[in-house]
């Protein structure tokens, strides 16, 4: 009999040829129009054995979209094994959560008398902390946007349709919501992302973003509708793709107390960076795609039970939970391709010497997926070069880096340097701070001081267009180079 496997659960589901998709994944999505194929609002991600797209598909999505293996539940049969995405489903892992610690006092801006949440809006993952009497806990789950792209520049698109803006704002709200009523009500519910995350939410015009110069302007707190919350808020933002996720990191960088020039980043499909020196505040962001989620790749993975998460340099790797592995997840690839690097198989160009592909256990690490990465990190390398010369500063000057985000926190200094990520900060201290987003979610809500210190902090950022500027394209080019 078939096979159906679902992730990120991992639940492996044997039916009978024949058996309706629907059927099998019913405890894992929802059908807003019933099955009728007319909605789209049942997307899900075929990893492998994708079928045919049908003419209800070819309606409802993209060329890429089909292309990338997105499909609707409703309209297929079980005929062959297959590997599905459904972004809904809870993780059964990620890495520890982590936040900085914080001088701030205690002076919450409202009285908290029935408890809060602190929420991180992440394009692949949501994190919620919530806090009722002596209880707190963080939940986590895959942002169900997902199903309407893997990276923010695919979510964007989709949202400049005031429609499917809607949909995707509900399917969010939905998943908060059903967090928060296990507690009645709270007080304050308090939300950090980036800008297209926390402007779907705000049901706001997006179009700013969707062109050049990809502005919206600073933005302060702003209100909105969660049920179960009596008050529910936005963190401010800098402007453009630079939101409250890269405000609340550049706040937590600069708490450190490390003398300048340090740089702060959080990398990911979308990745925010900023050079802090004594006279200015230099920030940019830069899409990377969806690669460092174990998307794009031919055996990618999430980080699930399974996933290479990391390749020792004599080539033995670690899977998570030690379980038979079934792909790599973003930090699974770069370890993969350094390990490669350090044994001669790989070489600066990212040339693999031992063919289209290289066995890790059972799977293969593909050529074409390391070209993936290079481009990925290649986008990364030409941002810090472009603020390194607007600060003017040079690289052996640099005296640290703050990494920020779970999946940052699983990025060894010798990856990013030896594989060009960024460029030669090896006498800079790397530290790593963790979820910068959900620690400034929360302490905005704790501390007037921080609401004030996030206010005036946003408007002292130089946000720099990488489009204008005239080297970026020489610098990614040098950025490919392993």
């Amino acid at each position: 009999m078939p096979t159906v496997t679902i992730l990120p659960a991992n639940e492996k589901i044997e039916c009978s040829p024949g058996t309706e998709l629907k059927e099998v994944l019913k405890s894992h999505i929802a059908l807003p129009c019933a099955g009728s194929g007319v909605c789209g609002g049942c997307r899900i991600r075929f990893l492998e054995g994708a079928p045919e797209a049908t003419s209800s598909e070819k309606r409802l999505l993209s060329p890429d979209e089909i292309k990338e293996g997105i499909r609707l539940a409703c309209q297929h049969r079980i005929t062959s094994d297959c590997t599905v995405l459904v972004p809904q489903s809870l993780p059964k892992h990620l890495p520890q959560l982590h936040m900085p610690q914080t001088a701030f006092p205690i002076d919450p801006p409202i009285p908290i008398d029935e408890g809060y949440s602190a929420v991180d809006v992440g394009t692949s993952t949501v994190y919620m902390l919530i806090k009722k009497g002596k209880s707190e806990k963080v939940v986590s789950f895959w942002n169900p946007q997902h199903l309407w792209g893997s990276d923010v520049i695919s979510r964007l698109n989709h949202a400049l349709n005031p429609t499917t803006r809607e949909a995707m704002r509900d399917a969010l709200l939905k998943r908060i919501e059903e967090n928060l009523k296990h507690y009645d009500s709270i007080d304050v519910l308090s939300i950090a992302g980036n800008p297209v995350m926390t402007g779907i939410l705000a049901e706001e015009d997006l179009s700013g973003l969707a062109h050049y110069p990809f502005t919206t302007g600073a933005k302060g707190f702003r209100n909105i509708t969660v049920k179960y919350a009596k008050q529910s808020i936005l963190l401010p933002e800098i402007g453009g793709f630079l939101g409250s996720d890269a405000l609340s990191l550049l706040l937590a960088s600069i708490m450190q107390e490390e003398a300048p020039p340090f740089l702060a980043m959080d990398v990911g499909t979308n990745t925010e960076m900023f050079i802090i020196t004594e006279e200015a505040i230099y920030g940019t962001s830069t899409p990377a795609g969806p690669v460092f989620e174990g998307f794009g790749i031919k055996k990618g993975s999430p980080a699930v039970e399974g996933a290479i998460y990391e390749v020792e340099e004599d080539l033995t790797f670690h899977t998570i939970g030690n379980k038979g592995e079934i792909g790599f997840c973003g930090s699974g690839l770069i370890s993969a391709v350094h390990a490669l690097k350090k044994r001669g198989f790989v070489t600066s160009d990212g040339t693999l010497l031992t063919g289209e592909k290289y066995p890790f256990g059972h799977i293969f690490l593909h050529q074409q997926d390391i070209r993936k990465l290079q481009l990925a990190k290649a986008a990364i390398y030409a941002a810090a070069s472009v603020l390194l010369k607007k600060a003017r500063v040079l690289p052996e000057e640099m005296k640290a880096v703050f990494i920020a985000g779970n999946f940052g926190s699983a990025l060894k200094k010798k990856w990013l340097i030896e594989l060009k990520f960024l460029p030669n900060f090896k006498d800079a201290n790397f530290t790593y701070l963790g979820n910068t987003s959900l620690w400034g979610a929360k302490w905005s809500i704790l501390s007037k001081q921080c609401r004030q210190e996030m206010e005036a902090l946003k408007n002292r950022v130089s946000v720099i267009q990488l489009a204008e500027e005239e080297q970026f394209q020489e610098l990614y080019l040098k950025g490919m180079e392993l």
